[in-house]
């Protein structure tokens, strides 16, 4: 397996997730023309905005400006090791940085989450996760993200959904805005504790 996959050992607290407080030591992200130029580890966070009926690929609503406002859903961790070949894009979520996804590969003994493979045309983004299965409260479900967005130097920003069947007689998409950091050496001034979805 490419070196890319391979982890680097960070002390944090035991059930932690993790983001960027202070970057140290990263060398200059390589422009994005150059030749597997977005290769590497993205971390950074999500902020969830909505859910509404319906699948990520499908047209969705949006919540009335004037009617009620939706509900907070807050934010989560994402962390993503990447590899670019060409055009194409390939590689995990990886759970060193995320506690919402579950051990769904394993690289060199390293636990990683849903695999994601997508394009990069020219700054133009987009990533899809493979959908996995999970248990929650003794529910069969399954999940699965989209992120479509741009590259702009060493950052990732754009739109995050992701689908949830199961929960209903028709799936649920929660919409939000990712901004994901390239890095190579992290140090964690902050950390937030999620729970776990058991599989």
């Amino acid at each position: 397996a490419s070196d890319v996959y391979k982890r680097q050992m960070l002390a944090h607290p035991t059930g932690a997730a993790r983001w960027p407080g202070v970057l140290q030591g990263a060398p200059a992200h390589p422009a994005v023309s150059d030749a597997d130029s977005l290769s590497g580890v993205y971390v950074g966070q999500v902020a969830l905005e909505y859910a509404v009926p319906g699948a990520y690929s499908d047209l969705l609503p949006t919540p009335d400006p004037d009617g009620e406002p939706p509900p907070e859903l807050g934010s989560i961790d994402l962390g993503l090791q990447l590899t670019q070949d060409g055009t194409a894009l390939e590689g995990y979520v990886d759970l060193e940085y995320t506690l919402v996804f579950t051990t769904e590969h394993m690289v060199d003994s390293t636990a990683f989450g849903p695999k994601v493979t997508g394009s990069l045309d020219g700054e133009n983004l987009v990533l899809e996760s493979e959908r996995v299965s999970l248990v929650s409260a003794g529910q069969p479900l399954m999940r699965q993200f989209r992120l479509t967005g741009v590259v702009t130097e060493n950052e990732l920003n754009g739109e995050y959904r992701e689908t949830l069947w199961g929960y209903g007689s028709q799936p649920l998409t929660i919409v939000g805005s990712f901004s994901l950091l390239w890095t190579t050496s992290i140090t964690t001034e902050s950390s937030i504790f999620l729970p776990v979805v058991s599989r």
